[in-house]
Protein backbone atom coordinates (compact mmCIF):
# COMPACT_ATOMS: atom_id res chain seq x y z
CA UNK A 1 0.00 0.00 0.00
CA UNK A 2 2.79 2.42 0.88
CA UNK A 3 4.33 1.66 -2.54
CA UNK A 4 1.14 2.87 -4.31
CA UNK A 5 0.87 6.01 -2.19
CA UNK A 6 4.53 6.86 -2.85
CA UNK A 7 4.03 6.14 -6.55
CA UNK A 8 0.94 8.32 -6.82
CA UNK A 9 2.53 11.19 -4.94
CA UNK A 10 5.59 10.91 -7.19
CA UNK A 11 3.35 10.90 -10.26
CA UNK A 12 1.62 14.04 -8.95
CA UNK A 13 5.01 15.68 -8.54
CA UNK A 14 6.00 14.69 -12.08
CA UNK A 15 2.76 16.16 -13.46
CA UNK A 16 3.32 19.35 -11.49
CA UNK A 17 6.65 19.81 -13.28
CA UNK A 18 5.01 19.77 -16.71
CA UNK A 19 3.10 22.76 -18.05
CA UNK A 20 1.06 22.99 -21.23
CA UNK A 21 2.31 25.34 -23.91
CA UNK A 22 -0.26 28.10 -24.00
CA UNK A 23 -0.10 29.54 -27.47
CA UNK A 24 -1.61 28.70 -30.83
CA UNK A 25 -4.28 26.16 -31.62
CA UNK A 26 -5.63 23.58 -29.16
CA UNK A 27 -7.93 20.57 -29.47
CA UNK A 28 -9.41 17.86 -27.30
CA UNK A 29 -12.03 15.25 -26.68
CA UNK A 30 -14.15 14.18 -23.70
CA UNK A 31 -16.06 11.10 -22.58
CA UNK A 32 -18.16 10.82 -19.47
CA UNK A 33 -21.57 10.52 -17.87
CA UNK A 34 -24.31 13.11 -17.81
CA UNK A 35 -26.92 13.16 -15.06
CA UNK A 36 -29.80 14.24 -17.27
CA UNK A 37 -33.08 15.89 -16.26
CA UNK A 38 -35.48 16.50 -19.16
CA UNK A 39 -38.92 18.00 -19.30
CA UNK A 40 -41.55 15.40 -20.19
CA UNK A 41 -39.22 12.53 -19.15
CA UNK A 42 -37.64 10.85 -16.15
CA UNK A 43 -34.16 11.67 -14.84
CA UNK A 44 -31.41 9.40 -16.08
CA UNK A 45 -27.64 9.00 -16.49
CA UNK A 46 -26.44 8.94 -20.11
CA UNK A 47 -23.22 8.66 -22.09
CA UNK A 48 -21.55 11.98 -22.92
CA UNK A 49 -19.14 12.53 -25.83
CA UNK A 50 -17.54 15.74 -27.01
CA UNK A 51 -14.83 17.15 -29.25
CA UNK A 52 -13.50 20.68 -29.12
CA UNK A 53 -10.89 22.93 -30.55
CA UNK A 54 -9.90 26.53 -30.82
CA UNK A 55 -7.21 29.13 -30.38
CA UNK A 56 -5.32 30.49 -27.38
CA UNK A 57 -5.94 34.24 -27.33
CA UNK A 58 -3.81 34.70 -24.20
CA UNK A 59 -2.17 32.13 -21.90
CA UNK A 60 -5.12 32.62 -19.55
CA UNK A 61 -7.92 32.74 -22.18
CA UNK A 62 -8.65 29.98 -24.66
CA UNK A 63 -11.63 30.15 -27.03
CA UNK A 64 -13.18 27.74 -29.51
CA UNK A 65 -16.02 25.43 -30.54
CA UNK A 66 -17.32 22.41 -28.67
CA UNK A 67 -19.46 19.74 -30.35
CA UNK A 68 -20.98 17.47 -27.73
CA UNK A 69 -24.03 15.53 -26.69
CA UNK A 70 -25.74 12.78 -24.76
CA UNK A 71 -27.08 9.55 -26.20
CA UNK A 72 -30.44 8.89 -24.56
CA UNK A 73 -31.34 5.82 -26.67
CA UNK A 74 -29.28 4.22 -29.45
CA UNK A 75 -30.81 4.07 -32.92
CA UNK A 76 -31.63 0.67 -34.38
CA UNK A 77 -31.66 -0.06 -38.13
CA UNK A 78 -34.28 -2.80 -37.54
CA UNK A 79 -36.61 -0.47 -35.61
CA UNK A 80 -37.04 3.04 -37.00
CA UNK A 81 -38.80 4.16 -33.79
CA UNK A 82 -35.66 3.73 -31.65
CA UNK A 83 -33.18 6.50 -31.03
CA UNK A 84 -33.01 9.74 -29.10
CA UNK A 85 -30.34 12.21 -28.08
CA UNK A 86 -29.23 15.77 -27.45
CA UNK A 87 -26.54 17.59 -29.47
CA UNK A 88 -24.83 20.90 -28.76
CA UNK A 89 -22.67 23.21 -30.83
CA UNK A 90 -21.30 25.78 -28.38
CA UNK A 91 -18.83 28.62 -28.54
CA UNK A 92 -16.78 28.15 -25.35
CA UNK A 93 -14.15 30.05 -23.43
CA UNK A 94 -11.70 28.65 -20.91
CA UNK A 95 -10.46 31.09 -18.28
CA UNK A 96 -7.25 30.13 -16.43
CA UNK A 97 -7.18 32.43 -13.36
CA UNK A 98 -3.58 31.64 -12.39
CA UNK A 99 -0.52 32.23 -14.54
CA UNK A 100 0.64 28.74 -13.52
CA UNK A 101 -1.42 25.64 -12.86
CA UNK A 102 -4.02 23.92 -14.94
CA UNK A 103 -7.25 24.98 -13.17
CA UNK A 104 -9.80 26.64 -15.47
CA UNK A 105 -13.41 27.79 -15.59
CA UNK A 106 -15.42 27.13 -18.74
CA UNK A 107 -18.39 29.12 -20.05
CA UNK A 108 -20.20 29.12 -23.36
CA UNK A 109 -23.40 28.87 -25.26
CA UNK A 110 -24.97 28.20 -28.60
CA UNK A 111 -27.14 25.82 -30.58
CA UNK A 112 -28.95 22.76 -29.11
CA UNK A 113 -30.82 19.97 -30.90
CA UNK A 114 -33.03 17.33 -29.31
CA UNK A 115 -33.71 14.50 -31.77
CA UNK A 116 -36.23 11.72 -31.27
CA UNK A 117 -37.17 8.82 -33.56
CA UNK A 118 -39.99 7.58 -31.30
CA UNK A 119 -42.54 9.98 -32.71
CA UNK A 120 -43.96 9.42 -36.22
CA UNK A 121 -41.20 10.33 -38.62
CA UNK A 122 -37.90 11.64 -37.38
CA UNK A 123 -38.54 14.59 -35.10
CA UNK A 124 -36.00 17.29 -34.28
CA UNK A 125 -36.35 20.32 -32.02
CA UNK A 126 -33.77 23.12 -32.21
CA UNK A 127 -33.02 25.78 -29.63
CA UNK A 128 -30.36 27.49 -27.52
CA UNK A 129 -28.33 26.54 -24.48
CA UNK A 130 -25.50 27.39 -22.11
CA UNK A 131 -22.67 25.54 -20.37
CA UNK A 132 -20.69 26.40 -17.22
CA UNK A 133 -17.96 24.25 -15.74
CA UNK A 134 -14.58 23.81 -14.11
CA UNK A 135 -11.69 21.55 -14.96
CA UNK A 136 -8.01 20.92 -14.54
CA UNK A 137 -5.32 20.19 -17.16
CA UNK A 138 -2.96 17.58 -15.70
CA UNK A 139 -0.07 18.18 -18.09
CA UNK A 140 1.83 15.03 -19.04
CA UNK A 141 4.01 16.97 -21.49
CA UNK A 142 4.14 20.50 -22.89
CA UNK A 143 1.48 19.63 -25.50
CA UNK A 144 -0.66 16.86 -23.89
CA UNK A 145 -2.86 16.82 -20.79
CA UNK A 146 -5.47 14.62 -19.14
CA UNK A 147 -8.40 16.88 -18.27
CA UNK A 148 -11.14 16.03 -15.75
CA UNK A 149 -14.13 18.38 -16.09
CA UNK A 150 -17.43 18.89 -14.28
CA UNK A 151 -20.00 21.03 -16.06
CA UNK A 152 -23.63 22.11 -15.99
CA UNK A 153 -25.56 22.50 -19.24
CA UNK A 154 -29.01 23.88 -19.88
CA UNK A 155 -30.85 23.76 -23.18
CA UNK A 156 -34.30 24.77 -24.33
CA UNK A 157 -36.13 24.05 -27.56
CA UNK A 158 -39.72 24.88 -28.43
CA UNK A 159 -41.04 21.74 -26.66
CA UNK A 160 -38.16 20.28 -24.65
CA UNK A 161 -35.89 21.51 -21.90
CA UNK A 162 -32.90 19.77 -20.31
CA UNK A 163 -30.51 20.30 -17.42
CA UNK A 164 -27.41 18.14 -17.22
CA UNK A 165 -24.59 17.76 -14.71
CA UNK A 166 -21.74 16.07 -16.60
CA UNK A 167 -18.59 14.44 -15.25
CA UNK A 168 -16.08 13.77 -18.00
CA UNK A 169 -12.47 12.90 -18.59
CA UNK A 170 -10.78 14.30 -21.62
CA UNK A 171 -7.53 14.94 -23.36
CA UNK A 172 -6.22 18.34 -24.29
CA UNK A 173 -3.66 18.84 -27.05
CA UNK A 174 -1.85 22.15 -27.40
Amino acid sequence: MAFWIAGLSGAGYAWAEEKLETDGFWAGGDIGAGFLHRSLAEDDTKLFLGIKGGYTLHPQLWTGLELSGWLIEASDNNNSFKGQGIRQVFWINRFYPGAVGGFFAKAGGGYVTHWNNKLPGRRREDGWGIVLGVGYDLALSKDFAITPIISYSHGKTSEFEHNVLTLSLGITLQ
